[in-house]
């Protein structure tokens, strides 16, 4: 749900820091894995109700020690993705403010401020996080 954020934040560093030229080909290897993963999360979804995903449908499969290990990685890697993300917020918020307005602020207040307003959304009923995000999506590719 974030396709220029995601772009910006990832394509300078797997053109630079990884497979330079090779980038492009990563992303379409990409694509292939994900789609063929989807395939089967769409049709373990359909007979699996429960949620949890990962941690259910593995559980089910195998059995709960598997199955916890599946829940906590993506919990792992999300908190590591989301700790980028403040980042590469702070740091273009505080371009967009310095050069719009002069505001040469800390990059640490764009961080507070963006760990904030996560915490706002995540605090209320998913139905407000999910309205915010479809008008900041909406004006982020208009």
């Amino acid at each position: 749900s974030a396709p220029i954020t995601a772009m910006t934040g990832n394509l300078p560093v797997a053109v630079g820091f990884g497979n330079g030229l090779g980038a492009p080909g990563g992303f379409v290897i990409a694509t292939i894995v994900l789609s063929i993963f989807s395939v089967g999360f769409v049709a373990l979804a359909r007979h699996i109700t429960a949620a949890g995903a990962f941690y259910t449908f593995v559980s089910r499969a195998w059995s709960k020690v598997p199955g916890l290990a599946a829940g906590v990685m993506p919990m792992v890697t999300y908190m590591t993705m989301e700790a980028g993300l403040v980042g590469i917020f702070s740091a273009f918020a505080d371009q967009a403010f310095t050069t719009q307005f002069g505001l040469d602020l800390p990059w640490e207040i764009y961080a507070v401020v963006g760990l904030v307003a996560i915490a706002a959304l995540s605090h209320f009923d998913i139905s407000v996080a999910a309205k915010v995000l479809g008008v900041v999506l909406v004006c982020e590719i208009g």
